[in-house]
């Protein structure tokens, strides 16, 4: 009697396990078909809340381990409301892309598609091989099966396995092939134009003046208007450290070890003096050819491609992006053609040559038109689809279910 009833409460522990975890599963995939909200009609749901939010907080350094911490309460709940408002956003355009007939992609864009992708695993796959060569110490067998581990997990991680990577991806074209569509009628007048000139250049003029730092970002910009006086362009023969050691010299620096830092330039400068001091008289040597002495004996890597080897860096006074040393060296020199002392610095000895003035300069309007033209039909098309993305919300009968994504 008392077996039987020991396996008849065996046999219901059993059953209770069984059902129990399934379901559990039953209720995440539940779970996942939930609807989060519903855009005329449309529904959309949990399960490409969960791809994308899972693919995004990646990026913030969210974890399953620290996801539920107090420190990333803000972190993670903000993050789960950005990616909700997009999915329904994205919505709100692509019926509006159906509309418009532009929601399928082109041949090419799904070329570009399939080429991002591929770029990503490729990229995915390269750093994890660093990771693993530098942190891994088993058999070559091994350590390629630890390569396709970590390579399959960030690809899962990043939804490049189920395809949602590609999907976002896609989402994009479709904003733009919608954001085109609107623009296909928007002509850019002279009159705005020629504002549009006037605003930047003078916006220009005083940024620039105050500081030139930010030339080279509106010149990879395309839209560079002004150039201030006070830039010039100068040559660096370097007679450098070696590389391992100015390599040390920066770690020591970094650890605010200065004292270390200039003990072992010191010393190592004192190594490259007498050889310095030769190529420093080759090329102040009278009618020396400082060009000539900079391709024999300079060790500077960024003199050795163009547009540099030609006409040397560009630098201004209270310059921040090159050496100190190198900038105030540089400035200091008083005419064009004028080569500094031999100048001590964590890298070597920079000898340095005053090249050329770069010449003060504001690019006339109609020399300007060409390449901001596009610049500001883009702008204001922007502004256009922005405004239009707004109206059709408005329009749209949206139901949230926000309270089921968290």
């Amino acid at each position: 009697m008392g077996k039987k009833i020991f396996a008849t409460v065996l046999a219901a522990v059993m059953l209770f396990s069984i059902t129990g975890c399934h379901m559990v599963f039953t209720n995440e995939e539940l779970d996942k078909e939930q609807v989060i909200a519903v855009v005329n009609g449309t529904e959309i749901k949990k399960e490409t809340f969960l791809k994308d939010y899972q693919s995004y907080r990646t990026l913030y350094g969210i974890t399953d381990a620290n996801e539920n911490s107090a420190a990333n309460k803000e972190a993670v709940e903000e993050l789960k409301k950005q990616v909700f408002e997009e999915l329904v956003s994205y919505e709100v355009i692509y019926q509006k892309a159906v509309e418009l007939g532009v929601a399928e992609l082109s041949d090419e864009q799904k070329q570009e598609l399939d080429k991002s992708v591929e770029t990503r695993k490729t990229g995915i796959r390269s750093s994890v091989e660093e990771e693993v060569e530098e942190e891994f110490t088993g058999t070559e067998e091994e350590k390629q099966a630890e390569i396709e581990r970590r390579a399959k997990l960030q690809e899962d991680t990043y939804g490049i396995t189920d395809g949602s990577y590609r999907d976002r991806l896609a989402r994009d074209y479709v904003k733009k092939n919608v954001r085109e569509k609107l623009g296909e009628d928007y002509t850019v007048t002279d009159e705005a134009l020629k504002a549009y000139y006037e605003e930047n250049l003078a916006s220009q003029k005083k940024t620039l003046d105050e500081s030139p730092k930010n030339l080279d970002t509106y010149e990879s910009l395309g839209y560079s208007l002004y150039i201030p006086s006070g830039l010039r362009y100068v040559k660096n023969l370097l007679v450098a450290i070696p590389e391992d050691i100015r390599e040390q010299i920066t770690d020591l620096r970094l650890e605010k070890k200065d004292e270390e830092a200039d003990a072992l330039r010191d010393q190592e400068l004192a190594k490259i003096k007498t050889k310095a001091e030769k190529v420093y008289q080759k090329a102040t040597a009278a009618g020396a050819d400082f060009d000539a002495v900079l391709a024999e004996y300079g060790e500077d890597p960024g003199m050795k491609t163009e547009p540099t080897k030609s006409r040397g860096y560009r630098i201004y006074q209270g310059m921040e992006d090159f050496d100190t040393i190198f900038v105030e060296a540089g400035m200091a020199l008083k005419e064009v053609g004028d080569v500094s002392p031999m100048t001590a610095s964590d890298f070597g000895y920079y000898i340095i040559q005053y090249a050329s003035d770069v010449e003060s300069k504001t690019v006339p309007y109609e020399e300007a038109k060409s390449f901001l033209e596009p610049l500001l039909r883009d702008e204001e098309v922007g502004k256009l689809y922005d405004e239009k993305v707004e109206e059709w919300t408005e329009a749209a009968d949206i139901e949230k279910y926000e309270d089921r994504i968290f």
